[in-house]
C-alpha cells in the first residue's frame, strides 16, 4: 500500500520509502513543481507499457536499445477517460519482433487493470 504523508509545502505530499513528491499546480494551491495525482496515474501506465515490452524482448533474446513511451489522459469525450499513448521502439527491423512487442505493449497489466476489472475503493487500516 502506497501511504503518503502531507508535507508543510502546500499541497505536497510524500512516500517515506521511494521518496516521491506529489504536488498539485499553482492555479489550485501546489507549486506546481512536481508530478501532480493525474501524471502519477499516467506515468504508471507508460512505465508498464515500457517494463513489459523490455522484458518481453529480454525474454526473447532482443537487445532494445531505446524503448519509449508516452501516455496522456483525454477527458474531451463526456462520461469516458480515454488514455492515449505513443510507443517507440528503436530501431527495429524485423516486423514480427515489432509485433510481438506491440502485443507486450498492449497486453501490459496496468492496462488490463484499468480496462478488465470493475474497480472500487474500499476504506481500510493501512498497515
Amino acid at each position: 500500500m502506497m501511504r503518503l504523508r502531507s508535507m508543510g509545502v502546500n499541497f505536497q505530499c510524500m512516500d517515506a520509502d521511494k521518496k516521491i513528491t506529489v504536488d498539485t499546480s499553482e492555479k489550485n494551491g501546489g507549486t506546481g513543481q512536481h508530478l501532480q495525482p493525474f501524471e502519477l496515474l499516467e506515468a504508471a501506465v507508460a512505465a508498464c507499457m515500457n517494463i513489459t515490452a523490455r522484458a518481453r524482448a529480454e525474454r526473447a533474446g532482443i537487445k532494445l536499445n531505446d524503448v519509449q513511451t508516452a501516455v496522456r489522459m483525454n477527458w474531451s469525450e463526456e462520461g469516458k477517460l480515454i488514455f492515449e499513448y505513443d510507443y517507440s521502439l528503436g530501431s527495429l527491423d524485423d516486423d514480427e519482433t515489432r509485433n510481438m512487442l506491440v502485443d507486450a505493449i498492449n497486453g501490459c497489466l496496468m492496462r488490463q487493470l484499468l480496462t478488465q476489472r470493475k474497480i472500487e475503493f474500499k476504506k481500510t487500516e493501512a498497515k
